[in-house]
């Protein structure tokens, strides 16, 4: 009991500790996202700058006006109004050699600026922006600055050949974007803490449930096993061999038990993993398009709706599989029989994943004897046999694989074949597939995708259908995953 109580003092403690470390991951990340926005904001509004200050002095003599100061006299005034207008500190302009020829400040007007990555950047082609802080300000300056400020560099092209005549460096008050930063970072951290924490709430509950009923279950097994021994030690004289059998015995299904709950504690790892990374992905491309960093109707805008649609639909398909084992656990198992053309069963399987198809790139390929037409049984639970052997197939069988789906007779009625090129099943391991909780390779799920809840959902209908499974696979070459099921009346 002692050692119990120490080792689930430790597991809180190690809970805790995750959980700051989340945390503080979180807030990280939501501060870097809020500042790349400030950041890409700031150097818009430099350009917007940049551009009309280009409206005034590059329709003007090019090839004199950018390699003399004198020249930027006669419109300091509509400079200065520019920069009032766009509430700008300063703003300087270099020539392509680097020497300043306009700032409000002019006791560094005709001085060259040497060694600067910014200004190099921006004679380059490229704009580029940084933070200047008060440190930064007076080591490169020289002088005290009152708050810092946010520098982006813009290069100064000639229309319409595009030539680099020199570059702005247009200063901003930093502390209005800092504050946004920090009120957007602790906005979002709290957000994404308020759902990690609901999140391992759940998480948390769901454990200690499977944990007691492992419990009960382990508890249960070993006093039928000592049942079981204290009736056989009794009636019979077991020798050494038959109590070390015996004892083997028990050693496996302890070791089967453990396993069982290191399956629970994957599955419970990847629908952790499947719930969150759609939700993370659709709720930052949505943040994106609600403060107007991507538009709806440009190309980036539709690209992350698009992607926000697959995670939706992913995060669908991984629930309504929950809900199918729920209710098939409740003894939700009514079959609603009707006849169906096969042909147009498959084809409409095939259709339902056109979408999944494309994107893998997988050729999918139907065969169905000449003499199946019409079969009778649940339309939509064969349905749903094939749509998750289907897309397991496609899957696995990764860009230019080929996938068959074919029908023919079989002794005991009809059987269904979905066969892939994919990566195959250890021979070992044909026999659990179709368990619950249990993945081939955990890390290989992962680089798939997927819950790990197909195949029991699969086994599950088909024993519903009062059909079988099973499954012919060479590693590293392929699998074909066969359904026989009986007609109904």
């Amino acid at each position: 009991m002692l050692k119990k109580n120490i080792f689930q003092k430790k597991q809180v403690i190690a809970s805790v500790v995750l959980f700051f470390a989340a945390s503080a991951l979180i807030t990280f990340g939501d501060y870097y996202t809020a500042r790349k926005t400030v950041m890409e904001q700031a150097q818009t509004h430099a350009e917007r700058v940049a551009s009309f200050l280009s409206s005034i002095l590059v329709a003007t003599d090019e090839e004199n006006y950018f390699t003399t100061y004198h020249l930027y006299e006669e419109h300091d005034h509509q400079i200065r109004d520019i920069l009032r207008s766009f509430n700008i500190v300063n703003v300087k302009i270099f020539d392509v050699s680097g020497v300043i020829l306009f700032s409000l400040e002019s006791d560094v007007v005709g001085k060259m600026v040497m060694d600067n990555l910014s200004l190099e950047s921006a004679l380059g082609g490229v704009s580029r922006s940084h933070v200047a802080n008060l440190g930064y300000l007076f080591r490169i300056y020289g002088a005290q600055a009152d708050f810092p400020m946010m520098e982006t560099y813009v290069p100064i092209k000639s229309n319409p050949e595009g030539k680099i005549l020199g570059a702005y460096e247009v200063y901003q008050d930093y502390r209005p974007l800092g504050l946004y930063v920090r009120s957007e970072t602790v906005r979002s951290s709290a957000t994404h803490i308020l759902l990690l924490v609901i999140f391992s709430f759940f998480i948390y509950r769901f454990g200690r449930l499977a944990s007691r009923l492992l419990e009960e279950q382990h508890i249960a097994m070993i006093r039928n096993l000592e049942d079981r021994v204290n009736e056989r030690t009794s009636e019979l004289r077991l020798s050494e061999s038959q109590v070390k059998s015996l004892l083997e015995r028990t050693e496996e299904m302890y070791r089967k038990l453990k396993i069982s709950d290191e399956y629970k504690k994957n599955f419970m790892s990847l629908i952790g993993h499947e719930l969150r990374t759609p939700l993370t992905v659709i709720e930052g491309y949505l943040s994106l398009l609600a403060d107007g960093t991507m538009k709806s109707e440009d190309e980036h805008g539709k690209a992350a709706l698009a992607t926000s649609m697959d995670e939706a639909k992913n995060l669908e398909t991984t629930i309504e599989n929950i809900i199918e084992l729920s209710q098939l656990d409740e003894g939700i198992r009514e079959v609603v029989t009707e006849e169906f053309d096969v042909q147009s069963l498959l084809e409409d399987a095939v259709m339902n994943l056109e979408d999944e198809v494309e994107k893998v790139g997988t050729m999918v390929s139907i065969d169905v004897e000449e003499n199946i037409s019409t079969f009778t049984s649940d339309r939509m639970k064969v349905h749903q046999i094939i749509n998750q052997l289907l897309s397991n197939a496609i899957k696995f069988s990764g860009s230019n694989g080929n996938v068959l789906l074919s029908a023919s007779d079989g002794t005991e009625g009809l059987i269904l074949a979905v066969g892939d090129e994919g990566i195959g099943i250890p021979p070992e391991q044909l026999q659990n597939i179709f368990d619950r909780f249990y993945q081939v390779d955990i890390s290989s799920t992962r680089s798939y995708e997927g819950s790990g809840l197909g195949l029991a959902i699969v086994k599950e209908i088909t024993d519903v259908l009062g059909g079988k499974v099973w499954v012919e696979s060479v590693e590293g070459s392929g699998s074909t995953f066969f359904v026989e099921i009986p007609g109904l009346e």
